[in-house]
């Protein structure tokens, strides 16, 4: 296998097999949270860190989404 199959998930640290693609991916994040990222921009994780990053996410305040958005650099 290639290093192209496998990713290390930023926050868990557990290596997995990709299963998507990049622009999948991007496209979810857009559609999930609003924000326009580039591949380079963003942090790959793993299905069980992504669904408890936005359950944590949708969460939030929106006055404190918004403090977060604004200090992060996203762009929506």
């Amino acid at each position: 296998m290639t290093d192209t199959e496998h990713f290390t998930c930023a926050h868990c640290g557990e290596t997995y097999i990709q299963g998507w693609s990049d622009e999948e991916a991007l496209a979810q994040t857009r559609a999930d949270y609003g924000i326009n990222v580039r591949a380079d921009d963003r942090a790959v994780i793993c299905d069980d860190c992504y669904t408890a990053m936005t359950a944590w996410w949708n969460a939030l305040p929106d006055t404190e989404r918004q403090r977060l958005e604004r200090e992060g650099g996203y762009t929506s």
